[in-house]
């Protein structure tokens, strides 16, 4: 391998509380949306299964990327490309990765446009839209800082929002749902657990973080913890929709976690509380969306270093190309769904997100030992 390149090292700004809180919203963000619709309809009642093994399974592919990470501690996603790969490959490892960030982050955007048809049903699709990828323009402007450090505040009310829906959700609990357990085998199972597995995976976009993260002991330690939390937040949501609806309801519902909070009901007061998780749930699809395009910026930028002195054009380039782009690539909830299930996403994802990291490893441990 070529020697080492000369470069700045980032600036370390980051706290290990930060990487935790950030780490755990965007990884439920997307999950507890659409979980356990994605499963495809083969785990149903062991849907709970499904997602402690994909929180488990999760963790060797954030033990690759920590490896990459203490190989090359300053190097950024694109770098560690460009390094590992040489100037050819890895061009074409950044072009997937900015491909398959800029799709999640569009998603992302479409979810939250088409949760008006159940929430704000008179609210033009557009004007949410465009009203979300200004503030996400804004922040890209402002730098990853503003959203990095906002992440304690979302995780805060991310997790006492989660106590207190399980709280008011006890009296409706029917844990007989979960019965019978594995009743039809593995193999359902394995199939099901595809795509949960593969939404953990995002979990790539640290590689852009933890360089400037201010390195301690707890610094590998804190992405394992955080998986660990995303994983049993996953679990008590999902966990809950099959014992509040029943395992064959929960996976047709398109927006499953609105619904869920909808079943609130204390003495008919207490009521009607999906307005607040809308406006929980759209700063955590904010935190995610502006990370994502911020990682695609990065990537943008690398390829075109030219264009590193202006910024801010490639800021508005992005936001207008995501909202021009979404309602061709995803018109409705079903289009999104269909993007997410197993035969699309779990396979691209898995490649994209799984795979490839382990490939840079393998790879750069290779070129090391000179073989």
């Amino acid at each position: 391998m070529k020697s080492q390149e000369i470069m700045a090292v980032p600036k370390k700004w980051i706290s290990n509380a930060q990487l935790f809180f950030v780490i755990v919203v965007i990884r439920n963000t997307i999950a507890i949306s659409i979980t356990p619709a994605i499963t495809g309809g083969y785990t149903r009642q062991d849907v709970w299964i499904v997602v402690i093994l994909a929180s488990f399974l999760n963790l060797i592919v954030v033990w690759f990327l920590l490896a990459l990470h203490r190989s090359l501690p300053t190097f950024k996603l694109e770098q560690l490309c460009d390094h590992i790969l040489g100037k050819y490959l890895g061009k074409i490892a950044i072009v997937i990765f900015f491909v398959y960030f800029f799709s999640l982050a569009t998603a992302m955007t479409a979810y939250m446009a088409h949760t008006n048809q159940t929430i704000l049903p008179e609210t033009p699709r557009s004007v949410i839209k465009w009203c979300f990828l200004f503030v996400c323009f804004y922040s890209l402007y402002r730098g990853p800082a503003s959203v990095i450090r906002s992440g304690g505040l979302f995780f805060t009310i991310l997790i006492l929002a989660s106590i207190t829906l399980v709280f008011f959700l006890l009296p409706d609990l029917d844990f007989q749902e979960f019965k019978p357990i594995m009743y039809h085998g593995w193999e359902p199972l394995l199939v099901g657990l595809l795509v949960p597995t593969v939404l953990f995976f995002e979990t790539l976009f640290i590689l852009h973080i933890l360089p400037m993260v201010k390195t301690t002991k707890w610094t590998y330690r804190v992405p394992y913890l955080a998986h660990l939390l995303a994983g049993l937040l996953l679990l008590i949501v999902s966990g809950s929709l099959v014992a509040v609806f029943g395992a064959k309801e929960a996976e047709e519902l398109q927006f499953p976690l609105f619904t869920l909070v909808r079943a609130v009901s204390v003495a008919g007061f207490l009521e009607r509380l999906e307005f607040m998780v809308v406006g929980i749930w759209y700063a955590s699809i904010f935190l995610t969306v502006t990370m994502f395009l911020y990682v695609c910026r990065e990537l943008f930028l690398h390829m075109f270093k030219r264009l590193n002195k202006h910024t801010k054009y490639v800021n508005v380039a992005l936001i207008l190309v995501v909202g021009i782009i979404k309602p061709h690539l995803f018109p409705d909830m079903h289009s999104l769904l269909q993007f997410y299930n197993v035969g699309t996403y779990g396979v691209i994802g898995l490649f994209i997100g799984g795979i490839m990291p382990i490939l840079l490893y393998v790879t750069m441990r290779i070129r090391r030992k000179g073989v």
